[in-house]
């Protein structure tokens, strides 16, 4: 087995479940061993639930039988919990008159701040959070923009109306059909909004029971609001090992980058959110100084959002993705995260073989890169059993063969350390 230095995340969705035959009952059998087995065969590492979808009686469902699946492979996969986070979205929006949901260029468009109930079409929508008590109007001014659906839907703030709960807008947007539940974003903006809710108490609380490798914070902005997820996790298991992984998705956050990557044990580039928070055309530069910064700390760093997107539905990626999966792996950041790909793609255990290929020949080029021309010293693993462990000059390749991993991912993600 080679074992690249860059791991490989994925997420589990309604796609995995189907691939597996999973439907109610996440059951574990010979012809669901076989299945899974081909994902890591091909490098799986770490398995992402990403607890903003489903109910989490079905994600406890799915941990228990992945247990149960990594009890019957060599490899033991990571488990990692994504929290739903602070999330803004549109309120409900009425079905039975498809074309009043259309929104139009210059149209003016009314957001209603304080009424969750109200059921909204093209011309007026209500906002939610996951607190009912986040009031967007206090984080905006007039020529603000709003973005709807990842930007699909521009909106420009015209008049704040705070004495009706009403934001009056104008869409930047040629055509676009509102619907329930779409996430809005602000751009460069600090949220005055709850960071945990009932629901992701609950989640985390339920991360620590099941004894998951990894926690993912979606929207960390600063050390408070860590502090009180760790007094959660201290306050349901003192002894607990999790992991803390920042989700680095707005402007504050960057913001806080050094105390998040010091007090946390990795950082995730969560480049969907970020990139309409602070603007597409700077995710690359704070991609690359996260990575760096992560390196000099001896952090976790991983890359996540539409990565390999277009596998989705292609079984070939774009030119564009295969140098985005390339260049991660010349960064040496620890880790690539597919999401879409694998949770809700038509084929996902392509997207993963497609991810692995990328991967392995992108090591074999940048190994040296790699150990910045240092000898390999040191493997610090973890694991159970290491039988064989040789390097191969001519491919630059290193392996280890015949070996058991532990539950924790090879210290936290199987870093191999090249030493000065």
């Amino acid at each position: 087995m080679i074992l690249t230095r860059t791991k490989k995340i994925i997420t589990f969705g309604p796609s995995m479940d189907l691939y597996l035959g999973w439907k109610d009952n996440f059951s574990v059998n010979n012809d669901v061993l076989e299945k899974y087995s081909k994902f890591i065969n091909n490098g799986v590492d770490c398995i992402r639930f990403n607890m903003s979808h489903d109910l989490i009686d079905n994600h406890e469902k799915r941990f228990n039988s992945l247990r149960k699946l990594n009890d019957l492979t060599s490899k033991k996969v990571s488990i990692l919990i994504d929290t739903k986070g602070p999330e803004i979205r549109v309120g409900k929006i009425q079905e039975s008159n498809k074309a009043s949901n259309l929104i139009f260029k210059d149209q003016e468009v009314i957001i209603k701040t304080n009424d969750p109930n109200f059921i909204g079409d093209g011309k007026q929508f209500s906002v939610m959070d996951s607190t009912k008590t986040y009031d967007l109007s206090i984080d905006l001014k007039l020529g603000d923009l709003i973005y709807v659906a990842d930007g699909k839907l521009v909106l420009q703030v015209t008049k704040i109306d705070n004495d009706s709960n009403l934001i009056y807008t104008i869409s930047k947007t040629e055509k676009f059909e509102i619907s329930s539940s779409k996430r809005i974003n602000l751009v460069n903006k600090k949220y005055h909004l709850p960071f945990i809710s009932e629901y992701d108490v609950l989640t985390i609380q339920k991360a620590v029971i099941w004894k998951a490798d990894f926690l993912a914070l979606s929207f960390l902005s600063n050390i408070d609001q860590l502090n009180d997820v760790k007094k959660i996790i201290s306050e349901t298991d003192k002894n607990s090992n999790i992991k803390i992984i920042a989700k680095i998705e707005n402007f504050e956050a960057l913001e806080n980058i050094d105390l998040l990557i010091n007090e946390c044990d990795g950082i995730m580039v969560a480049r969907g959110d970020l990139a309409l928070e602070i603007g597409f055309e700077k995710v690359p530069y704070y991609e690359d100084i996260i990575v760096k910064k992560c390196l000099e700390k001896s952090k976790i760093s991983i890359i996540a959002t539409q990565v390999l997107d277009s596998l989705e539905k292609s079984l070939i990626p774009t030119r564009a993705e295969s140098y985005d999966c390339y260049n991660v792996v010349k960064l040496s950041a620890n880790a690539v995260m597919l999401s879409g790909e694998t949770a809700s793609g038509n084929n996902p255990l392509n997207s993963v073989i497609q991810m692995n290929k990328i991967i392995e020949f992108a090591e074999t080029i940048n190994f040296q890169n790699l150990t910045q021309d240092t000898p390999f010293i040191e493997v610090i693993t973890e694991c159970t059993d290491i039988k064989e462990f040789s390097y191969e000059s001519n491919t630059k390749i290193a392996k280890i063969s015949n070996f058991q991993q532990s539950d924790i991912w090879m210290t936290l993600l199987k870093k191999v350390y090249f030493i000065n």
